[in-house]
């Protein structure tokens, strides 16, 4: 997976300049999801079965 940056954003990231994080979050995520769409949804999933049970669990404690 090749993450795709604009030219400026690679020239702040070379010459160590600030480099918003998210800029770099978003263009590796977009990749992934465009390279991967169902390994993306399938982590989707098990994020929302873990949450869930997660909140069942905590209404069962209280």
């Amino acid at each position: 997976m090749e993450a795709k940056f604009s030219e400026h954003e690679l020239e702040d990231i070379m010459y160590g300049r600030k480099t918003d994080l998210a800029v770099i979050l978003k263009n590796t995520v977009r990749d992934l999801i465009r390279e991967h769409p169902f390994l993306c949804l399938a982590l989707t999933l098990a994020l929302g079965i873990a949450l869930g049970a997660a909140l069942t669990e905590s209404r069962r404690i209280r």
